[in-house]
C-alpha cells in the first residue's frame, strides 16, 4: 500500500511544484520571493487581506502543501514536509496577532522554485495598520 499525499495526491511534491501556479495568482501579490507585501514591523513577515482570513489562509496552504505529508500538531495548527524538504507551518491562530498564518520555511539549499524563508499572515482588509 503507497503513502498518502496531503490533498490526495499520488506523488510526494516539491513546494517548487505548487508555488508555480500560486506565483501568478493574482490575490497572492507574489514578488521577489514572497507572497503578498511585507509587514510593517517583521523582517521575515508578509501579508495578505482578505474579507474570511481563515477561509484564505486554508486555501493558500492546502494549495501550497499539496502532496506533502502532513502531520496534525493540535490545536489548529498542522506542518507539512515537502519533498525537497521545506516545511509548510499552518496556524490558524497566532501568538503574535492572532490572525492565520503560513510560515514557508525553505533552506537555501532547497529547490525551492524561487520562494524564500516568509511568513504570511492573513487578516482582514478592515484591520489593516498601515493605511
Amino acid at each position: 500500500m503507497g503513502m498518502t499525499y496531503k490533498g490526495g495526491s499520488p506523488t510526494f511534491r516539491s513546494i517548487s511544484d505548487n508555488a508555480e501556479a500560486m506565483k501568478s495568482m493574482q490575490e497572492y501579490h507574489f514578488q521577489d520571493g514572497y507572497f503578498g507585501p511585507k509587514h510593517r514591523l517583521s523582517q521575515h513577515s508578509h501579508d495578505l487581506y482578505f474579507d474570511d482570513p481563515v477561509a484564505a489562509s486554508k486555501a493558500f496552504y492546502d494549495k501550497l502543501a499539496y502532496g506533502g505529508i502532513e502531520q496534525r500538531l493540535g490545536n489548529g495548527h498542522w506542518l507539512t514536509k515537502m519533498k525537497d524538504g521545506t516545511y509548510v507551518d499552518y496556524r490558524i491562530v497566532t501568538s503574535s496577532e492572532g490572525s492565520p498564518a503560513v510560515l514557508i520555511n525553505v533552506k537555501d539549499e532547497n529547490d525551492s522554485g524561487g520562494i524564500r524563508y516568509h511568513k504570511v499572515h492573513f487578516s482582514n482588509p478592515k484591520n489593516r495598520k498601515d493605511k
